[in-house]
């Protein structure tokens, strides 16, 4: 009798075991980064590959290395026409990525809302400078946009502006 109570323990310790492990390790895709939480705390950022982490005590978080763009539609109130007059909206396309995961989650994980919410004001602030003919940006807009929304929105590196259909980076 105690070698079947031996053996029942046995077999009950290797599934718990087993259980334990598969739930330890964690893949993170090549065009993911992973956030590993203990509790409510981020605690670390996995690259791609395999991983572990403390069943239990640590759950994660995959992130999107992908290039993400958030559209804003700027209408004529909130334009510089170097052409003198316009007939129409402008639309801009803001170009970003994550760049420090930790920072990202901690900022509430910014979504296209609230990039627009910071965006808008202060390319309004600024003027947008644009050719509303060829519907696409002139003079300096997207350095001074891109270096604002750098202050802003930390966790997020912003590459580029791109207008009208037309790529600039």
């Amino acid at each position: 009798m105690s070698v079947r109570i031996a053996a029942t323990l046995l077999i009950i310790i290797l599934v718990l075991s087993g259980l334990f492990g598969l739930n330890s390790l964690y893949t993170v895709d090549p065009d993911q980064s992973a956030v590993v939480f203990r509790g409510k705390i981020a605690v670390r950022v996995s690259g791609p590959g395999l991983h572990f982490k403390l069943p239990l005590f640590e759950s994660v978080e995959f992130l999107s290395k992908i290039q993400q763009r958030t559209g804003l539609v700027f209408s004529q109130s909130c334009q510089k026409s170097s052409a003198g007059s316009s007939n129409g909206d402008l639309e801009v396309n803001i170009v970003w990525d994550i760049s420090d995961p930790i920072a990202y989650i901690e900022a509430g994980r910014p979504s296209d809302a609230q990039i627009e919410a910071v965006a808008r004001p202060i390319a309004c602030d600024i003027g947008i400078p644009a050719d509303l003919e060829n519907k696409s940006l002139v003079g300096g807009f997207e350095d001074a946009l891109l270096g604002k929304l750098r202050e802003e929105i930390p966790g997020i590196r912003f590459v580029g502006v791109v207008s009208g259909g037309q790529g600039r980076r």
